[in-house]
């Protein structure tokens, strides 16, 4: 589990340089085959020929280090040989099969029949097939195996598939906490950057992708790699997600470039506005208020109205009157004896209102 995280280290440092050094290279070579030395029809950097050929040379280092990575995680890394390649068996052998061939290698590297130089490597040898043996005989040592490795059977105390299973879980469990931390350190470094959301839904999709084969059961990518056991495919899909949201940073705004939003263009001259106005309001609230500053007449005057209409609003805060109100409304284009009866009713609610505002205006002297 450890190497794999190492693995997303080192491939993330070969990602962040290899890809923009190769295309720099290629593209520059390409120049220099198909114009000639200091030919005006040479597009030069920054312009739009430039850069349209750029991203093709791009596209096409990013997929081929992609195949690259792929081959070097399937075939070309080394990996220890299966117990059932240690004892040349299948996996749906028979039990004739099993004991026959133990038989035979169990008899070529005994220590007994070895040279001196090579007794310490062949008993390596000789014990780790008479263990493949056991494990292979054992119906639960083996599925544990197929589904975890040889780590699994470290567990002294498991004798069932689910103890196994227990015994694993804390393991996965570290290796996708340490995964999804590097992701959101990635994600503060650098969220700005293209297939900052997918790097989530490839971690998060791994992560049920082994749920499911170790819990349900249920391989479905059983028919493209039918040698590999199922903790073999699970190592490499862990790898070659690594390569692929790192891939995804590099090639995605190439292949599908994002829609700027102009959303926060919208929210920032909306802001803009907002402020101007603001200060418009304040200058011409300020320029309002001016001529009763130097005259006490006209600003008593000016205290006695917001006075009175202050008390008109806090008025209509009373049921009755907004009643008395919305009467008025209803009554208005009826007879006049109606508009008499509503005019006296609004009368005498300006009446009310003046008396308050009268009181307001003696409470505030």
């Amino acid at each position: 589990m450890v190497h794999i995280q190492t693995n997303m280290f080192s491939g993330a440092l070969m990602w962040a340089f290899l890809p923009k050094m190769a295309t720099n290279f290629l593209q520059a070579r390409y120049y220099e085959w198909k114009y000639a030395p200091n030919s005006p029809s040479r597009p030069k950097p920054g312009s739009t020929k430039y850069k349209k050929d750029y991203k093709k040379f791009h596209i096409f280092v990013i997929v081929v280090y992609l195949i690259y990575n792929f081959y070097q995680s399937y075939y070309a890394a080394p990996r220890q040989p299966t117990l059932y390649e240690t004892l040349n068996v299948s996996k749906d052998f028979t039990t004739q099969q099993l004991k026959s061939n133990y038989r035979k290698l169990s008899l070529m590297y005994h220590p007994d029949k070895q040279e001196p130089e090579h007794m310490e490597e062949a008993q390596e040898k000789y014990i780790f097939i008479r263990s493949a043996y056991e494990i292979l005989q054992n119906p639960i040592q083996l599925k544990a195996y197929e589904k975890f490795g040889l780590t699994a059977l470290e567990c002294k105390r498991c004798s069932s598939e689910r103890d196994y299973l227990y015994y694993m879980i804390p393991a996965y469990v570290m290796h996708h906490a340490i995964t999804g931390l590097i992701l959101f350190i990635f994600f503060v470094l650098f969220g700005k950057g293209y297939g900052r959301y997918w790097r989530f839904l490839i971690y998060f999709g791994t992560a049920v992708f082994e749920a499911n084969i170790l819990l349900a059961d249920h391989d479905p990518i059983s028919l493209f790699f039918p040698s590999l056991l199922v903790f073999e495919k699970i190592e490499i899909i862990r790898q070659l997600n690594v390569t692929v949201f790192i891939a995804l940073t590099h090639i995605g705004p190439d292949l599908l470039p994002e829609k700027k939003s102009s959303l926060k263009k919208n929210l920032k001259d909306i802001s803009k506005l907002s402020t101007v106005l603001d200060r418009q309001s304040s200058v011409q609230f300020v320029q309002g208020y001016e001529p009763f500053e130097n005259n006490p007449e006209a600003l008593s005057l000016l205290q006695r109205t917001m006075g009175k209409l202050a008390a008109d609003i806090k008025l209509f805060d009373f049921k009755e009157v907004q009643q008395v109100f919305e009467n008025m409304k209803k009554s208005k284009g009826s007879s006049n004896t109606r508009s008499n009866t509503s005019t006296s009713s609004f009368n005498s609610s300006n009446h009310a209102a003046d008396s308050a505002s009268t009181n307001n205006t003696r409470k505030h002297k």
